[in-house]
């Protein structure tokens, strides 16, 4: 019995790394500028009162530089803590980019389920801690500096 969960776990560490992969690259595959029909709305102090509140609330500051950094890895994505320059432009294509890493993230979390197909539902099940663990960090991260960088763009 062991032997067999063992080789679902395998198959979940196969997969996650592939799906990893295949993710990263199908959105590094859509041009950058398309994620900027995602722009924010809101004034530029409802972006830093957002912000603020993830930053209290979750300490962002403290960890998110200790997250891995996968936005340069395929041909189109930037890295982001490459900020640079500093420009309009610059800070619009950083919006963007993070618009990109957080539907990669979105989407991993809510490919999940796809693992009933390969494994029993108590395994699939169990994954769920890793998967939010993986993700869910990311996202706040993520989240955090796209209202920190549109309350800066609302602002110029």
């Amino acid at each position: 019995m062991i032997h067999q969960d063992l080789r679902y776990v395998l198959y979940d560490v196969i997969f996650w790394i592939a799906a990893n992969f295949v993710i990263g690259f199908l959105f590094s595959t859509i041009p950058n500028d398309r994620f900027g029909r995602f722009a924010p709305t809101m004034s530029a102090l409802e972006l830093s009162r957002r912000a603020a509140a993830i930053k209290k609330l979750t300490k962002v500051e403290r960890w998110k530089s200790h997250l891995p950094e996968a936005g340069s890895f395929f041909k189109g994505g930037i890295d982001k803590a490459s900020l640079g320059s500093g420009s309009r432009d610059r800070l619009e294509l950083m919006m963007n980019e993070f618009q990109r890493a957080r539907f990669v993230h979105v989407f991993l979390i809510l490919i999940w389920p796809v693992t009933l197909a390969f494994n029993p539902t108590w395994i699939t099940l169990a994954m769920a801690p890793y998967v939010l663990i993986a993700n869910v960090p990311c996202l706040i991260s993520l989240t955090y500096s796209y209202y920190r960088f549109g309350a800066i763009l609302k602002r110029r």
